[in-house]
């Protein structure tokens, strides 16, 4: 299986700017993202963005845990129950992990370390001894991750590790979808940073498909031939380098492009329907 699009080592360094190491992470992605059906514009796009939010462009690949008192009581209220016990933690990443993973995820006591041991890694922060003994099982039919888990922190193990939990999770039809709101919540478990998620994901898929200011005239030249008025908001939005109703006329012009008109968020994609009905 191959990408049903040009993917381009280029088209990845538009997307994670602050990466200095993009080939390393584009070559483990051309290696194992069509393995796990990541294929199409939608699915690169989503798989992108939502992981360079959660990695802050793949440079952050391992779990910050150095919190300070106020922010284990705020977070962690559970495990830190008065300001006397937090004190005694905050800034200390390791104690902190050993203590909120104790017990669970198949990790042992505090006193195991095992917290820390599997403390989050990756692109998309694989955490517990049950996640990466499961992880390398299913990958590798062994447990090199379990053994190793520093192995999530290099780009090869990281990607590979965030296809399992893509594939897992059954994100691709999500993607199809066009439901960022869902997809951030499976990857997230809410709606944290959800501005940040979706302009990633517009920019991505602007990117990979090559939705631009001449797609959205085009869009302009199509809707005036065959006497359609847009609306102003319309207008206001194909001003910017990209826009919906650029993706919308991808659609407009081929039906395979469905996917990519379902992309579009908020209320623009009404307004767009609505003229083309008219």
């Amino acid at each position: 299986m191959s990408f049903e699009f040009d993917f381009t080592l280029d088209k990845l360094k538009n997307c994670i700017h602050k990466n200095r190491e993009p080939e390393l992470w584009y070559n483990a992605m051309c290696q194992y993202l069509p393995q796990f059906g990541i294929t199409t514009p939608a699915r690169v796009a989503g798989f992108v963005a939502q992981c360079q939010h959660e990695s802050l462009d793949f440079t952050i690949l391992t779990e910050n845990l150095n919190y300070g008192a106020k922010g284990l009581r705020g977070l962690f209220g559970k495990y830190f129950p008065t300001d006397e016990l937090a004190l005694q933690y905050q800034r200390k990443p390791e104690m902190i992990a050993n203590r909120i993973y104790a017990n669970r995820m198949a990790n042992g006591p505090e006193s195991s370390g095992d917290g820390w041991k599997y403390r989050g890694r990756g692109i998309l922060q694989i955490t517990g001894r049950a996640n990466y003994t499961q992880c390398s099982k299913d990958l590798f039919g062994d447990t090199t991750l379990a053994d190793n888990p520093d192995l999530v922190r290099t780009p090869e193990y990281s990607i590979i590790t965030a296809c399992w939990f893509w594939y897992k999770n059954v994100l691709n039809p999500i993607c199809d979808s066009g439901d960022i709101v869902l997809l951030s919540k499976k990857i997230n478990g809410g709606t944290i940073g959800l501005d940040d998620r979706i302009k990633h994901w517009n920019h991505c898929l602007d990117v990979s498909i090559g939705r631009t200011t001449k797609c959205n005239k085009d869009f302009v030249n199509w809707a005036e031939k065959h006497g359609q008025k847009l609306p102003a908001t319309a207008k206001k939005e194909l001003s910017k380098e990209s826009g919906c109703y650029g993706g919308f006329y991808l659609y407009l012009k081929d039906d395979k492009s469905l996917t990519i008109a379902r992309l579009m968020l908020g209320d623009a994609i009404a307004k767009i329907e609505e003229v083309v009905k008219h």
